[in-house]
């Protein structure tokens, strides 16, 4: 919605401007969107190296394939992934055994037994430093599934990082595209205020002849003078507004300076308008994969903190050495079982109840996110609908307005209607077709935002949306 909003405000504004007696410019093509999702581009390396800068023609992919290495949202989610998979391996699994190993060296008051009784009556030497170490082993072999859900838990928790990583660069091919788009309709605009310009200065040289021959009241002369600058200050803000679109695109890419818009290669609007949109099957998406991860991992997090009231098994090792000064050392093992049976815990209870609190949040999360989605998609349809038989319309009123405007200018030069009349039907032309101008813009930016919202946006879809790419 912002991305519409930004892209056809200034067409808005530009298609209530007053425009003068001109030539007939040409009628602005539509756009067509192929079908088809493209495979999406691979995420770059994330590393800390300055991109290099464009060489060369700035075309769509190139673009494209910059930001998703320069943006700083997609090197932000993607060091956020490392790090949840590596919470995720099984380095972090509970599974593995815990091996410790320690030593100690030990002074007492009196004398005390160095190593144990071997034999009854031999009795073993005293000493009062006792040196010890030892390697333990504790290996839990049953736990009930804590460990399990606690892994499951951490590749949830992975999951849901991938699939911000991938909202992420959703947003930056939607950043990027929506500003070629931007540039595309401008220069469509830029093209008609040029042609109308063109011819104002022609009809009006026309007038002032025909003033000065004393054949037309002077006033029509300064009427042609005001739409004439009116006609100048249009297109100087459309120029403006290239340049402006064109400094904010060196910005998205981390470009240094803002490029030339000669630079820039955007490509021409085609000539029929993209397949409707429909509204997909089942709602998905980066942002909906991450709310359903986030409801997993509380899931698999409450029944970790259940499970941690229930008895676990371990098995235990451990190889001790002992001695003293003097006294040769003694070597032992030992292996058994181990069953730890929890009889109150206090921090689990309280930690099961705050767990229950979050899955019901993220479950709230997960119902809104959806609900959201839906509505974006239900509005961005509907809108693109709207656009669609707007464009229809305006077609039809385009025609009529030509033939009209023909008209009317044959029979001013006859001397048969007034300058205003004429001025009057030129401006609603010049209206009609900077509105279809900004109507196409609604409509690609529809596609465009549905893409990105579903997932389905990459580097080709965007060429091809742009008609770009086969």
């Amino acid at each position: 919605m912002r991305r519409i909003s930004r892209a056809g405000l200034f067409l808005a504004l530009a298609a209530t401007s007053q425009p003068a007696l001109s030539a007939e410019a040409p009628t602005p093509p539509t756009n067509p969107v192929a079908d088809g999702l493209s495979q999406q581009f691979a995420p770059p390396p994330l590393d800390d190296s300055r991109a290099a800068p464009v060489v060369g023609p700035l075309t769509l992919e190139t673009a494209l394939r910059r930001a998703l290495e320069v943006a700083p949202r997609i090197r932000q989610t993607g060091a956020a992934r490392e790090a949840a998979d590596a919470g995720a391996g099984w380095l972090a699994s509970p599974y593995l055994p815990a091996v410790t190993a320690g030593a100690s060296v030990n002074r007492f008051r009196h004398p005390t037994i160095v190593t144990p009784i071997r034999e009854p009556g031999a009795f073993p030497p005293l000493s009062d430093e006792v040196r010890e170490g030892s390697v333990s082993l504790a290996w839990t072999v049953f736990d009930f599934g804590r460990g399990r859900d606690g892994r499951s838990a951490a590749r949830a928790l992975a999951e849901a990082s991938g699939a911000r990583e991938g909202q992420a660069r959703m947003e930056t091919l939607e950043t990027v595209t929506d500003h070629f788009v931007q540039l595309a309709l401008l220069d469509e605009l830029q093209a008609a205020h040029s042609a109308r310009l063109e011819g104002i200065r022609e009809s009006e040289g026309q007038v002032r002849a025909l003033v000065d021959e004393g054949r037309l009241p002077a006033v029509d002369h300064l009427r042609m003078a005001e739409v004439l600058l009116e006609a100048e200050a249009d297109l100087r803000s459309t120029q403006q507004e290239i340049a402006r679109v064109t400094a904010s695109l060196g910005t998205e890419l981390a470009l240094d300076e803002a490029p030339d818009r000669g630079q820039v290669q955007v490509p021409s609007l085609p000539g029929e308008l993209p397949p409707p949109l429909r509204s997909p099957d089942r709602l998905g998406g980066p942002m909906i994969d991450a709310a359903e991860a986030r409801v997993r991992t509380a899931e698999y997090e409450v029944r970790e903190a259940r499970r941690a009231l229930l008895p676990e098994l371990q098995v235990v090792a451990r190889q001790s050495y002992r001695t003293a000064p003097d006294i040769p050392s003694e070597r032992d093992w030992a292996l058994g079982f181990q069953v730890q049976v929890p009889l109150f815990r206090g921090d689990a209870l309280a930690g099961i109840q705050l767990r229950d609190a979050r899955a019901r949040e993220r479950a709230a999360e997960l119902e809104g996110a959806q609900a959201a989605l839906q509505t974006a998609l239900r509005d961005l349809e509907a809108m693109e609908r709207d656009a669609r038989e707007r464009i229809q319309v305006l077609d039809a009123r385009i025609g009529h307005l030509e033939e009209a405007h023909r008209i009317e200018l044959a029979s001013y030069r006859e001397g048969r209607t007034t300058l205003a009349d004429v001025l009057s039907t030129e401006a609603r032309l010049a209206g009609a077709r900077a509105e279809r101008i900004g109507r196409m813009g609604t409509v690609l930016i529809a596609h465009l935002r549905t893409a990105a919202l579903t997932g389905e946006l990459s580097v080709s879809e965007a060429r091809r949306l742009l008609g770009e790419g086969s």
